[in-house]
């Protein structure tokens, strides 16, 4: 295997690795099922093996298409079953000259929340929406 192959299958397997496992939390929505990182060596804190609850993709909104479009944001509905929320939605849409190759989509109102795993009721937590 030449350096460069071992090197990319290393970043591959520590990223299958660090996926540990699938909380699932209820809002009011409904059920959305994420996964939980293990982050090996935390360049925030300096300190390894932080975990963090990740949902992707979550809608808050109803997609801005039809007579929704150019319309304020409409709540989203509540789901059936547990909505699953491991991978990145669509982007909306850019200005061309950016130069940025996303997927875009007019359906594009999702949350990624990022969470810290452990569940302590007394202490208040912060939470990264992106």
């Amino acid at each position: 295997m030449t350096g460069k192959t071992f090197f990319v299958f290393l970043i591959i397997r520590s990223l299958v690795v660090a996926t540990t496992s699938q909380p699932v939390v209820t809002v009011q929505q409904g059920a959305i099922k994420g996964t939980t990182h293990i982050f090996i060596e935390d360049e925030f804190t300096g300190a390894g093996g932080t975990k963090v609850d990740v949902f992707k993709g979550i809608p808050f909104a109803e997609p801005p298409l039809g007579e929704l479009r150019f319309k304020p944001p409409v709540e989203k509905t509540e789901w059936s079953g547990i909505y699953v929320a491991t991978y990145f939605r669509p982007a909306c849409l850019q200005d061309r000259n950016v130069g940025l190759s996303l997927v875009i989509n007019e359906d594009c109102l999702y949350l990624n929340v990022f969470a810290p795993n452990q569940r302590m009721v007394s202490r208040s937590w912060r939470i990264l929406a992106t």
